[in-house]
């Protein structure tokens, strides 16, 4: 199932540092009142499990997420620890009218690496894309790793991309956003209409 037809034709990222990664734990005393973020990630979970559901169902018509050899082996090589440290991550360059290719992983230098999230530079990365416009590559996903056992997006990932692509500018169709996790990489595509709608895909390196 191709999504070339299904998606933006550029993405620029949010112009605000956003963090991925797990939400840390408040430092108040719980509360007896009610707790709608708690209740928000409820419902996120919710929707997600109904999701990965759905896609195990119909795991023949799962779309396809293809790697050049060179950007796969890079971002493996920068990303793949035998013992984690820190998140990490960067941008998937692939060219325009072919949004489910990836040809370049530019990794973020700049970003706030930390144990249990990892913080963008905005500014530093939109440079890059816009670099590389007139090549006719654009950024198609955003990759970055996770510590060991937390294969899937987390609630901090949805939040971070549902802040982006509440800008109409930035939305329409799937963004490609793969986890990285101990030593495998985990190919997810996002709905940047509703970014509850998560797909697994089948990884093609070409």
């Amino acid at each position: 199932m191709s999504r070339r037809n299904h998606h933006s034709s550029r993405h620029d990222l949010q112009q605000d540092r956003q963090q991925f990664g797990p939400i840390s734990p408040p430092d108040d005393p719980p509360s007896h009142e009610p707790d709608h973020e708690q209740e928000e990630q409820s419902e996120y979970a919710a929707a997600t499990r109904a999701e990965r559901d759905r896609m195990n169902e119909h795991a023949a018509l799962r779309p396809v997420m293809k790697f050049t050899q060179a950007a796969y082996h890079k971002i493996m090589q920068d990303l793949s620890e035998e013992r984690f440290q820190l998140e990490q991550g960067g941008i998937l360059l692939g060219p325009e009218d072919s949004q489910d290719l990836v040809v370049r992983y530019v990794k973020d230098t700049q970003g706030d690496s930390r144990p249990a999230s990892f913080t963008i530079d905005d500014h530093s990365l939109n440079r890059e894309i816009k670099k590389v416009r007139d090549a006719g590559l654009s950024c198609v996903g955003i990759i970055h790793s996770h510590p060991p056992g937390c294969t899937r997006p987390s609630y901090g990932d949805l939040e971070f991309l549902r802040r982006i692509f509440s800008d109409p500018k930035n939305g329409g169709g799937w963004f490609l956003f793969p986890i990285v996790c101990g030593q495998q990489l985990y190919p997810y595509l996002i709905d940047t209409q509703d970014v509850r709608r998560i797909q697994f895909a089948d990884l093609v390196l070409v």
